[in-house]
């Protein structure tokens, strides 16, 4: 008998299939599949280098603290994302098909100051809400790690002091600072 694994090496638009509920699963907004079982990573990893997918060779170990929740991450390529997402697509989460289609499509290279100017005008439109850099980055057309450059590095909106960061790691979410002489408790997290 044949399993479904064997089946998706042999018939490209069942692979594509699998990789959009996988995807709906375990995908995050780098075009990365993150997950925990190594065997299922290992067997989703041999599918997309038989249709050329991915350029890995291998799995990439990622554990999130020491001694906690291991993963096993491989990226997809634009390519191979735009082919999976063309045969069997949408995805059935919407937030998750709206990243993936940002992925495909909208990823841009804007301009430096032009990057910067629309971000704080986002900023300043919206001083008491929080944002998370993937919502950014599809509401400007680039790339979510451009977007936490701009904000978190070394000449970034928060060295600036214009931003400030709110929460640890891809959770985190970014606000603008209050003013100068605010008052505590008139001030508050939305979003």
């Amino acid at each position: 008998m044949t399993g479904i694994y064997e089946i998706a090496l042999e018939h490209k638009e069942f692979a594509a299939q699998m990789f959009i509920l996988a995807l709906d699963l375990e995908f995050d907004y780098f075009g990365q599949l993150d997950i925990t079982s190594r065997d299922l990573a290992e067997r989703f990893l041999a599918i997309a280098q038989r249709w050329g997918w991915t350029r890995y060779t291998q799995l990439r170990h990622y554990e999130r603290k020491k001694g906690h929740s291991i993963s096993w991450q491989f990226r997809l390529t634009r390519d191979g994302l735009r082919e999976i997402y063309g045969t069997a697509g949408p995805l059935g989460d919407q937030s998750k098909d709206r990243i993936v289609k940002h992925l495909i499509y909208g990823i841009k290279k804007p301009k430096t100051g032009h990057l910067m100017k629309r971000l704080l005008e986002i900023f300043e439109q919206n001083p008491h809400k929080a944002f998370r850099s993937i919502e950014l980055a599809m509401d400007l057309g680039a790339d979510p790690r451009t977007i936490r450059r701009y904000l978190s590095g070394a000449s970034g909106l928060i060295k600036q002091g214009t931003i400030r960061r709110v929460g640890k790691g891809r959770s985190s979410k970014y606000v603008m600072k209050p003013p100068p002489g605010f008052e505590p408790g008139t001030f508050s997290l939305q979003g």
